[in-house]
């Protein structure tokens, strides 16, 4: 029990070093950019939220039409203002997902999901609620929340790379 809540503190601390350091400077942009210019070319990339009403092992057709009756209603409350955080967290059957609001917590290049869900996030516009799509796993909603185009990765992700870095040195030099 002891060596668990010494481990925790520790935890703990490491977090509070690392959430303490400063967001990076111009300069400090200015210099990552010119260190890494050859290594900072991205894909295309949608950023993604989805609420999944699942197939189960042996759904007959009269269970996936209740299903899709189901995914159908909670889109139209979506269509009619409904929060997608509050409905993904209330009936989306994807636990990842699900606690963070349907949001899938990474970018997505194509070829990283199933053809049906990468052909509706790619070719939907930004914040629309999209059609009800069908995969093996079974129907979602999408709305894409952020679509990168390819080319030099945008400046809140090259600042997220260096405050990682500083993070993680931050740590290293406390412990």
């Amino acid at each position: 029990r002891k060596e668990f809540i010494d481990s925790a503190r520790r935890g703990k601390l490491a977090e509070q070093v690392a959430n303490a350091v400063a967001d990076p400077t111009d300069t400090e942009i200015a210099d990552f950019m010119e260190t890494y210019k050859n290594n900072l070319q991205m894909p295309e990339c949608v950023r993604v939220r989805h609420i999944l009403v699942a197939f189960a092992k042996g759904d007959d057709d009269a269970k996936k039409g209740e299903k899709k009756k189901k995914i159908d209603g909670i889109r139209l409350k979506l269509v009619d203002g409904g929060s997608f955080a509050e409905l993904a967290r209330q009936y989306s059957d994807d636990p990842q997902s699900k606690k963070n609001g349907g949001d899938l917590g990474r970018l997505l290049r194509r070829g990283n999901a199933v053809p049906a869900f990468e052909e509706a996030a790619f070719s939907q516009e930004v914040d629309a609620i999209g059609s009800v799509v069908e995969t093996q796993f079974g129907y979602h909603i999408l709305q894409v929340t952020r679509h990168i185009k390819a080319g030099e990765a945008p400046r809140d992700i090259i600042v997220d790379l260096i405050k990682g870095e500083k993070k993680t040195a931050a740590v290293q030099a406390f412990v």
